[in-house]
């Protein structure tokens, strides 16, 4: 691509027309009302995802870099995330078995306790939730870049 700014700019109006709320209340499918502030269900959360990177690569990387930054993060936080599942493996196949369990029998059985979040602090101090979703995102600018 000519720009790899011009392109995240691109991308990025075009998420904000997506997400973007047109007046103050919203309707769900079942016809229920609610006010704009709160999260809109049928917001795809990838699409805020894509959006919150596309900012950080705005602000933070120079043109010429944008596609080495990407490739740099992906593999940071994805050795990161792999240690994180591998260190609560146990941990997250006892609680998945937990849920596997009929009603009657998860009401009777104790909750297992959740695997915690992977959580990372970047140099801007913004705290970033790492999971596949967040990976699979950067997977897709990175294709959309080449």
């Amino acid at each position: 691509m000519a720009s790899e700014r011009k392109f995240l700019e691109q991308r990025y109006r075009i998420i904000c027309l997506r997400i973007a709320k047109v007046n103050n209340y919203n309707v769900d499918a079942q016809g229920n009302f609610y006010l704009a502030y709160q999260p809109d269900p049928n917001i795809d959360y990838s699409l805020l995802l894509e959006s919150w990177l596309i900012q950080k690569l705005l602000n933070e990387v120079k043109e010429g870099y944008v596609q080495i930054a990407l490739v740099s993060w992906r593999k940071n936080l994805g050795a990161q995330w792999q240690d994180h599942c591998n260190y609560y493996r146990e941990m997250e196949i006892r609680y998945n078995e937990w849920a596997a369990l009929p009603w009657p029998l998860r009401w009777e059985t104790p909750e297992p306790p959740q695997p915690p979040d992977l959580e990372v602090k970047d140099v801007s101090s913004h705290i970033w939730v790492v999971d596949s979703r967040l990976l699979d995102v950067l997977d897709s600018i990175c294709v959309r870049l080449a």
